[in-house]
Formats: structure tokens, sequence, C-alpha cells
């Protein structure tokens, strides 16, 4: 072998062991043990092989308080490389490096202060979150130093999927907690004491278990955007920990003084079954592909469940004295994904400061979130905001001025690339932007037009068909979308639309499109795009758009299917209506003179 060969194959062997390791499916099982007459409990941390149950190695972690439970003492970094164990008798956070499976780095009582009960990771890899008695320490990832401190109560910690978000239990009430800023913006009361966390994928609804010593014995269902507590599902026990099910199907609980795992209908708020575990049932982690449960029984043994049968399927034994009672674990992430780029970003309203965007989703993705940034020149960043949501939308009070935003996607607390850039300008005099998606029918002598009225100029009163070709004119038109005129004169016409505003004309018109009368009927119409469903309260709204291309839809057709069965024609595009509890799926066709279009795919809105 040449000279400097030998360090360059041990240097790839590691790396290639490095990524074998952190690619394989491990449990990081975090145990105790309180020898008799002991005032501390010794640690131990327990790698699992979840694929075969083997137990890989166990390493010594420090000392906690004796006979204590904690179900949030450990805590994984977003990518897998590190582990993290508080050590409430010592004060300190070890830091375990996921590849080699050794300790690296022990995170000191200077840095962590009071004794840590807690331990999480934020959404975007950068910081460790610690909870002490006086408040919850901000730690920088890459340097192991405390960059901020959040005073008041805390224990049990949850992110919201966008990372915007972190929401601190305190045995009386959740905080929410404005990550970017470390602000307090609210406190939730909950009866029975708030402990164990749990945050739906959509990020709209916080599940709260309540506190160890105290009836009522529940699981309270939070409204985050509303701040308030809407539901209650009353348990045989104080639920230990919870874990959502990433589609939102499943919400278990640990009921282990009740030695259950129950198992709850996030839909209905309603508990539908529970699952024999035995004594002590403590913490919970869903696989990568959520086919199983594991759960640590601090009557020495980690637990598999099946989470589409609710059964019982495996238990991998642990020995008291070397291994210490189970109490809590993390599971090694799945490879993460950049989500993908959301596209045709565009302003669909601006009246005075306030603004809605609107996009498209990224196809098979599973967005948490999406950030909107901009500046003052293209490509520039002077500030960014989540969007507090998973749907396509955004409405915002905006500075006057004129901006390019752009959205990013977020999955992981990580956004994803731009969205294509688009400029706005609010409530500051200029011209408006030019109509798009010019869309024409003709239909014998009758002509119908529609297309899409854009806000990336100055605000906008109405608008101009430009008429040219066998006859020349221009007609004023209102703030509508669409037009339609009867008895058309025979002959070849080119059409475009310019749009009006207080400060002058667009600079350019619509895209020109051009029709000859008298004819047959163009053709149906294509099926709608961006359909967007969404629910204020009992308020249902559906808006959809035409597609880019293809004949001039007239009016359109809503299909409800679910907790109600029906038919809505409309001719603008959107709907509204108040509702009754239920799931409602909801479809539209686009319609005109010469058919129908095909239906979208069906869009379910669930209102509790």
């Amino acid at each position: 072998m040449k000279p400097g060969m030998t360090s360059v194959v041990c240097a790839v062997l590691l790396a290639l062991g490095a990524a074998s390791a952190s690619a394989q499916p491990y449990a990081y099982v975090l145990g105790t043990y309180t020898p008799p007459g002991a005032t501390a409990a010794q640690q131990y941390l327990t790698v699992v092989n979840t694929a075969t149950s083997a137990k890989v190695v166990t390493l010594p972690m420090g000392r906690s308080c004796a006979n204590c439970l904690f179900t949030q003492g450990v805590a994984m970094s977003r990518d897998g490389a590190e582990v993290y164990v508080a050590n409430v008798w010592d004060r300190t956070v070890i830091v375990v490096e996921t590849a080699t499976n050794r300790v690296v780095a022990t995170i000191g009582s200077d840095v962590v202060g009071g004794a840590p009960a807690a331990v999480a990771v934020s959404p975007d890899n950068t910081r460790l979150y610690v909870t002490t008695v006086g408040g919850t320490v901000v730690v920088d990832r890459a340097s192991r130093t405390r960059t901020a401190f959040v005073t008041g109560s805390a224990f049990r910690m949850a992110f919201s999927p966008d990372g915007a978000q972190l929401y601190i239990a305190t045995g009386s009430a959740v905080r929410i907690i404005d990550a970017a800023t470390l602000v307090e913006v609210a406190s939730v009361p909950v009866a029975g004491g708030a402990d164990a966390l749990a945050v739906s994928p959509d990020g709209q609804r916080l599940y709260v278990g309540s506190s160890c010593c105290g009836p009522p014995s529940s699981v309270a269902v939070v409204d985050v955007g509303a701040r308030t507590v809407v539901a209650t599902v009353p348990l045989a026990a104080n639920p230990a920990s919870l874990a959502m099910m990433p589609d939102g199907s499943k919400l278990f609980a640990a009921t282990g003084n009740a030695g259950t795992v129950s198992v709850i209908d996030p839909q209905s708020n309603t508990l539908t079954t529970t699952i024999a575990t035995g004594n002590g049932p403590f913490g919970l982690a869903l696989s990568v592909d959520a086919t199983r449960l594991w759960v640590t029984s601090i009557a020495t043994a980690l637990l598999t469940v099946d989470t589409a049968t609710n059964t019982l399927v495996g238990s991998v034994p642990f020995t008291r004295a070397t291994e210490g009672n189970p109490q809590t674990l993390v599971l090694t992430p799945p490879a993460f994904v950049p989500p993908a780029v959301p596209t045709g970003l565009y302003a669909s309203t601006i009246a005075g400061n306030d603004v809605t965007l609107r996009w498209n989703a990224p196809p098979n993705t599973a967005v948490q979130g999406y950030v909107l940034e901009g500046g003052v020149t293209p490509g520039q960043t002077l500030a960014t905001l989540p969007t507090g949501g998973v749907a396509p939308l955004f409405r915002f009070t905006a500075p006057s001025g004129a901006f390019y935003v752009r959205i990013r996607a977020v999955t992981g607390g990580v956004p994803g690339p731009p969205s294509n850039e688009v400029r706005i300008v609010v409530n500051t005099p200029a011209p408006p932007s030019a109509p798009a998606d010019l869309l024409g029918l003709v239909n014998g002598d009758t002509l119908a037009l529609a297309w899409r009225n854009t806000f990336q100029g100055g605000a906008q009163t109405g608008a101009i068909l430009n008429v040219s070709g066998t006859l020349n004119t221009s007609l004023p038109l209102g703030m509508g979308e669409s037009f339609s005129f009867a008895g058309v004169p025979p002959g070849t016409y080119t059409l475009s639309i310019t749009a009006v505003g207080p400060a002058g004309t667009s600079a350019w018109s619509s895209a020109p499109l051009t029709l000859t009368f008298p004819g047959g009927c163009s053709g149906a119409p294509r099926v709608p795009t961006n359909v967007l469903a969404r629910r204020d309260g009992n308020l249902v709204l559906l808006s959809w758009d035409n597609a880019a291309a293809g004949p001039a839809p007239t009016s359109y057709l809503v299909a409800v299917t679910g907790a109600f069965a029906g038919t809505f024609p409309t001719t603008a595009r959107s709907l509204a209506g108040t509702v009754g509890s239920g799931t409602y799926n909801l479809s539209v066709q686009a319609v005109n003179a010469c058919g129908q279009s095909a239906a979208t795919a069906v869009v379910p809105v669930t209102v509790p």
C-alpha cells in the first residue's frame, strides 16, 4: 500500500461506518436504576437495533434523582447524528455520537444551570432546549454554549411543525413561545395540569396530557389559533407520553398506571381502544414508517405495538441493575429530504395594506408549513414570516411600498428552495399590473371571456377590453373577471384585457386571444386548478382558479359528499357556507355552453 493510503482508507471506512450506523433503525433507550439506600439513580443508554430487537451497546449516562421518572430526558438531533441525555443530579447534558455510539462531549452545569428535566432539539437542528426549574436554557448545538434563557416554569416541550412556535408544559398550563424572539405570546390553562405534549401534523391542534399527580386523567385538545381548550378526552390514568401518527389518524397515550396504551381518534376526540401492555408503559416513539410503536415499560422491557392492529407484537427484556428500568427513548430519524418547490405564487388580492397570496403546494411532499420572505429588490431577503399553517394561502398586513416576495415550504423545520418571485405594490400609487390567463369561448355569435386580475402593481379599479381585427374598439369593464356578449358581428377579432387604476393603466395587456365569429362551440373548459378548502370555525371556504388554457368557463359546480351530499352551482370562483360537525369532501367542475370539465381531486375538510 502506498504511503498515506492507510489514513485515506481508514477515513473512508470510518465515513462508511458512520453512514451505515446512522441509517440503521436504532432505538436509544434511557433507563435508570436506584440501588437500595442510594440517594441518586444511575442512568444507562441502551442502543437497540429495532429491525432485529438486538441490543448493540449500553452506555453509563451519569445520574438522575432517586426513583424519578423523566419522559423527555433524552433527545436526538434532527439529522440523527447526536443523542442528548439530561442528568438531573449532575446538572449536565451528555452528548453521544450515534455513528460510533460513544460519548463525545458533556454540556456542563455552567451552561445548563439548574437540574435539567427535559431536552429537545429545534426543528431547524441548530439549537438544543433544556428545561430546568427556573426556566428553559437555549444552547447552540455547534458551539455547545448558552445563547438565551426563557424564564418561567418549564418541563415538557414540543414544537409546531413549521418551527415557529415552542410549546412548554408547566404543570398547570401550556406556554406558547415565539421561537424566533423567545417571547411568550400566550399561556393556555389546562384543567388537570399540563404534562405530555403532541402536535397535529397540520399544527392546528396541540394535545396535552394531564399531569401525573391529580385528576382528571385526560388529554386536553387545544386549538392553537384560538389558544383555548376545545375538547377533553377522559382516560383511565394520567398519560406519561403522547405520540401522534404522521397522518393524524391516531394519537397514542401511555397510560402507565392503568397498564395500557390508549388509542385516541383525533377526528372525534374519543378513546377508541386500549392496548394491554402490563405494568408501567411510559415512553413512546413511532418507527420511521409508523407501522410500529415502541413503548418503554418501567417493568424492565421495551415493547413493540403494531399500529395497524393495535396489538402488542414484541418485547425486549432489560436487566434492571445493568441497563435500568426503561423510561424513555428516541428513534433514528429518516434521511432528511428537502421539501419540493412551491409554484405559481401570485397575489390574489391587495386591499390597502391587506395582502393575500396564493400558490401551488409542492406535490407529494409532507409540507409542515411555509415561510414568506421578501425585500425591496429582486432576490433580497429583509424579512421572513411563517404563514402559520399548511394551506397554500397567506393573508397578512404589509407595510406600504413595493416588495419582491417568495414562498418556501418547510419540512422538518427546514425551509426548502424558493418559489417564483412576484412583485407586490402595497398602498402606494402605481399603475396596476396586467390581467393574466385570458380564456375565450365562441358559441355561434356569443362571446364569453374569463381571466384573472393580478396585483403586482398598484390598485386596480376596472379593466378595458381591447378589440382589433374586423372591428377596432375598446370597452370599459368593471372589476370582475369574466365577460359575455351575444350578437358579435361576423369576423375575426384579437382580444386582450388592460387593467385600470387611480394611477393609470397597466403598462401592458394580457396575452392576446384571437377568435372568429360565428363559430361552433369551442369546447368544454378544462379542470380547475389550485383548489383550496379551509375552515374558520364552522365556516367552510372553498376557492379555485381556472385552468391556464382552454375554452373559458362561464360557471362552476361544487360537489359535496360525506357529512352532507349535494351539488351547488356558482358563477364565482369561490363558495362558502356554515356547516355542522363532520367531514366534507369537496370537488369542483368548470361549466360552459359546450359542456363541463372533469371534477377536480376531492379535497376533504373536517369540522370538529
